[in-house]
């Protein structure tokens, strides 16, 4: 009972799919919205089962049905996911991607912070010491306790010391104050107005060594900040648990993330990069704004 999806043309038997399907609501392969009623009945897939079962040498001619129909599916998904657009997005300002990833329980916690710029392709990623109140979360947000201290595991498996707040945001200052040495004006974006809010909160409630908000130092270096949010593309993303897991950069450049996927921030920052040239964002189709937590009130919900 061999059967394949639309949207990928990924395959399986009937029984399985199904159950996946109506599990997720989505496929198992690509993650896209997915229902039943769709599913394809597969005959070339479902003869070479049958002949394979009972012995028999699987025509070449079948075999290359299977394997067109796959490849089809993969090439134009490649197609549509290089699909960029001409943008001014990157003139004037030196542009320094910021990504966030967090998770909200009672209170919203950030987990990790990400940069990339694209002119220069320095990355910049800050795991942050997680709460003890996120104990229980740690497989999901990749820490591993390790002896008496925390690490970050990396997607290719290595680990890394976590950072408090005032470490990642020192390490913030001199990532910015390297960039800023080439004497072109900086511009924070960040692909959410829920990252700009968050990352200029922690900034202000955060001191440095002289008593001042790390809120004030980032002013001292930057020009501008934008969030470059489209709304009706903004998803939050829940695990097993309940608990709420903030992205939009995955949806908006139409790509998928499972919520036991795994991606450093620095990675989704240089995601977020790509998104101008993507969805064809000019620099007068969004709003540059202060680096303040104020910048949008107007333009989102009440921030958690």
């Amino acid at each position: 009972r061999g059967i394949s999806v639309p949207c990928c043309g990924a395959q399986g038997c009937r029984a399985c799919a199904t159950k996946k399907v109506l599990m997720h609501n989505k496929c198992w392969n690509c993650s896209k919205e997915q229902k039943t009623e769709v599913f394809i009945n597969d005959e070339n897939l479902r003869s070479a089962v049958s002949l394979q079962k009972e012995g028999k040498e699987i025509p070449q001619e079948t075999l290359h049905k299977i394997k067109e129909r796959l490849e089809s599916k993969k090439k134009k998904r490649e197609r549509k996911g290089k699909k960029e657009f001409k943008t001014n997005f990157e003139e004037g300002d030196l542009k320094v991607y910021v990504a966030l990833e967090g998770v909200k329980t009672v209170t919203t916690y950030i987990t990790q912070i990400g940069c990339y710029i694209k002119k220069t392709g320095k990355y910049l990623h800050l795991p942050l010491k997680p709460p003890k109140s996120l104990q229980s979360l740690h497989p999901v947000l990749h820490f591993e306790n390790v002896g008496d201290t925390v690490k970050y595991q990396n997607p290719d498996g290595t680990l890394v010391d976590t950072e408090t707040i005032e470490e990642a945001f020192k390490r913030f200052i001199d990532f910015l104050q390297d960039a800023a040495s080439e004497g072109q004006p900086i511009c924070l974006v960040f692909s959410s107005f829920w990252e700009h809010y968050q990352f200029a909160m922690m900034a202000n409630r955060t001191k440095n060594s002289a008593k001042k908000t790390y809120l004030s130092a980032i002013n001292a270096i930057i020009s501008t900040s934008v969030a470059i949010e489209r709304k009706q593309l903004k998803k939050r993303l829940r695990n097993k648990k309940g608990s709420e897991f903030q992205t939009s950069v995955f949806d908006l450049l139409g790509q998928s993330q499972h919520n036991d996927s795994h991606m450093a921030a620095s990675d989704m920052a240089e995601l977020v990069s790509r998104l101008p040239a993507r969805k064809s964002i000019q620099k007068g189709n969004v709003d540059f704004k202060p680096f303040q937590p104020t910048a949008y009130n107007k333009d989102q919900p009440t921030p958690d």
